[in-house]
């Protein structure tokens, strides 16, 4: 049985879901939505940034293997076993109250608006900020640990193309080691309002920052919506080769997660960082 259609047959005659996509449900209460978010299925960033800050979503999911310990997130079979009439109330009652309206926006302003040498300065700023606040280096790092090989730790890299595979799915804990380490190299691409979602990192990027890095492990940081399948696929060859992600390119979707589970009060103070 469909379980989403099924939650949806228990909701409705209380409150009638407004149409949506299948790995969501919307719920309005007094003109304040709720949403329900099918982490199995939804492939939205945005949802998962939101998962590590807390939002107004409420986070459902399958995973029989683990149990997920967080207010916004409900394993499945628990909410089904609720009483039909009483389960808009628990939705409602368990809908976290912090809430981040607009990711997007801040990035917009305090990051795609600058030049490249200011977004450099950010993201040295940035990793700046998580060493000098080691409490909240330590949560970001014991959730990745705590969920690693869960859904919610990792990140789906689309590939495709002849002779390769059609996706990467990536540890999140693992991946972002790389850029936590104190003797990487680092480089940065960076592109304006009008090009961040159109402009991608190439295979030719990851190439030259490889070379430029004269063999330490790097990170490359973009605000850069997209990463070309052939550059994911140059840096699993290394981390084939070395057994650990030796380069990493963070864009702008895990910039979005890195910056939620690290410095998540950038979200609701972005000068947090100057002074970092």
């Amino acid at each position: 049985m469909n379980l989403r259609l099924y939650l949806i047959n228990k909701i409705r005659g209380t409150l009638e879901p407004e149409k949506t996509d299948n790995s969501h449900i919307i719920l309005k209460n007094n003109e304040k939505i709720h949403k329900i978010c099918f982490l199995d299925l939804c492939q939205d960033i945005d949802c998962k940034t939101s998962f590590y800050y807390s939002d107004d979503i409420l986070y459902t999911y399958c995973d029989y293997n683990e149990r997920i310990d967080a207010e916004n997130v409900i394993w499945i079979i628990d909410l089904l076993s609720i009483d039909d009439n009483a389960i808009v109330d628990f939705i409602f009652s368990r809908a976290p109250s912090i809430k981040i309206q607009n990711i997007e926006q801040i990035i917009n302003d305090n990051i795609d608006k600058i030049d490249e040498y200011q977004f450099e300065e950010f993201i040295k700023r940035l990793l700046n900020y998580i060493v000098d606040h080691p409490r909240k280096y330590n949560e970001g790092k014991n959730f990745l640990k705590k969920y690693s090989g869960s859904i919610v730790a990792s990140f789906i890299f689309r590939i495709g193309g002849a002779g390769k595979v059609d996706g990467r799915i990536i540890n999140l804990k693992e991946y972002f080691k790389t850029a936590l380490k104190s003797n990487i190299s680092l480089e940065f691409k960076h592109s304006d309002s009008d090009h961040y979602n159109t402009t991608q990192i190439t295979h030719h990027d990851i190439k030259q920052f490889i070379t430029q890095s004269y063999e330490e492990p790097g990170a490359l940081f973009s605000n850069r919506e997209r990463i070309g399948g052939s550059t994911v696929d140059e840096l699993h060859r290394y981390k084939q080769l070395t057994g650990f992600w030796k380069y990493i390119v963070i864009h702008r979707p895990l910039l979005k997660l890195f910056i939620s589970l690290f410095a998540s009060e950038f979200w609701n103070d972005p000068n947090c960082l100057n002074n970092a």
